[in-house]
């Protein structure tokens, strides 16, 4: 392989790192993927008090240190492309490439309502009536889907945390912006994803970026591109990684 660098993936509010699965079936299998679970998701040991993305970023960088892991490509889903760009305005040498889908953090417009409404919902009807907003039209979630989501919501404190969540990541978006030219300088090389149905991360927010920026938007999307368009991602993530290596990176199945 011409690049070995892990990949770590990010995922987004009341989502969980089983969230990849649709990405990750199309990445070449030789390549290690560090899927983590944000605070106050799915398994993550932290709750969601530890959950701003600063916080978060240090925690994901103590992880790699203690597996001896130095630089990785990042990826990351609306909250979960926050941290990622947090994670390279901090060490900006051990990030390799950033790959960001709706990410969190671009303006101080978000929609909190619709979040509120997802992470609130437990069972498999509730989920998919709440995550309609998240998708663009006529797109609906799988039944994997929703089992595998209200099996997390099950679980005792887990709505609690979530909402947690929520509220923390809507005050921090009321008060300031990511400093994205800041992110520019860095030299990384940043590709954003944006779906023209998003109205979580409004789509707006994927026009007026750093010239250094490559942008990528789908007409048809949502918010949900992982689910939405996987093999799209599993492209743009190719292109970034070759971006860095000088050599395109194999990616099956497309």
């Amino acid at each position: 392989m011409a690049d070995a660098l892990p990949l770590v993936l990010l995922h987004g509010i009341g989502g969980t790192s089983a969230a990849w699965q649709p990405v990750t079936d199309l990445i070449d299998a030789d390549r290690e993927i560090l899927a983590f679970d944000l605070p106050g998701h799915g398994e993550s040991p932290l709750d969601a008090a530890r959950g701003m993305a600063s916080q978060t970023a240090d925690g994901i960088f103590d992880c790699l240190d203690a597996a001896e892991i130095g630089r990785v490509h990042v990826c990351g889903h609306s909250l979960g492309g926050a941290v990622a760009c947090v994670m390279a305005l901090k060490q900006p040498e051990r990030v390799a490439s950033l790959t960001l889908l709706a990410p969190g953090g671009f303006g101080r417009a978000l929609n909190a309502a619709a979040l509120e409404g997802f992470v609130s919902a437990k069972t498999d009807a509730e989920l998919a009536t709440a995550l309609g907003p998240f998708f663009g039209p006529g797109f609906e979630p799988s039944a994997e889907m929703l089992a595998g989501l209200a099996r997390q919501r099950a679980k005792p404190g887990s709505t609690a945390r979530l909402r947690e969540c929520v509220e923390m990541v809507a005050a921090a978006n009321a008060r300031s912006s990511l400093p994205l030219d800041e992110l520019a300088a860095t030299g990384i090389p940043v590709a954003v994803m944006w779906g023209a149905r998003d109205i979580i991360t409004p789509y707006e927010q994927s026009f007026g970026l750093p010239d250094a920026f490559e942008v990528w938007r789908y007409e048809s999307a949502g918010h949900m591109l992982i689910d939405e368009i996987p093999g799209e991602v599993a492209t743009v993530l190719a292109r970034q990684i070759s971006n860095v290596s000088g050599m395109t990176d194999p990616i099956s199945d497309l």
